[in-house]
């Protein structure tokens, strides 16, 4: 699927590039009084990312032409502990955007491309989650036709749980 970005499998010498852009991200929600992610982020984050960049489930946002990475997300194929039930579902997750780039739909087209490859590994829903908290990205979510699925506890934080059947 074209989204007017190229998406591609983050390699493993742009650890810092993907951190980079989710610190960017967190510290602009931040400003904002949003809390979504730990900035800067912990070592024992950096070296998880560092594994599911290995695995291929890490994936960077650039401009065509320029290569400019803007944003990156992740997957996960398999279930995880916040969900009350196992599904054949694909999990976005840490899905974020450079701030200067934010306001240009590349959000919109980066959660469309996700979604089109969850769908393309023949799975029937596509899952993800954030802060229950976050008003504003829990209506984005649900503009993007996610159903709210309920809230759950990872460690000291509340979550809420949204699906879109595909």
């Amino acid at each position: 699927m074209d989204c007017g970005l190229l998406l591609v499998p983050a390699q493993p010498e742009e650890l810092a590039v993907v951190i980079e852009i989710l610190d960017q991200a967190a510290r602009w929600m931040l400003e904002r009084g949003i809390w979504q992610w730990e900035t800067p982020y912990p070592p024992e984050v950096w070296q998880r990312m560092a594994r599911e960049i290995e695995n291929r489930e890490v994936y960077l946002a650039r401009l065509p032409g320029t290569g400019e990475p803007v944003g990156t997300l992740r997957f996960e194929w398999t279930g995880t502990p916040l969900w009350p039930e196992e599904a054949d579902a694909g999990y976005i997750h840490t899905m974020a955007l450079k701030p200067a780039y934010m306001g240009r739909q590349f959000g919109k087209r980066m959660l469309e491309w996700a979604i089109a490859r969850i769908r393309s590994r023949g799975k029937r829903y596509a899952r993800l989650d954030c802060m229950t908290a976050n008003r504003r990205l829990r209506a984005y979510y649900e503009s993007a036709g996610f159903r709210y699925r309920g809230d759950s506890l990872s460690g000291a934080y509340r979550l809420s749980l949204y699906e879109l059947p595909l």
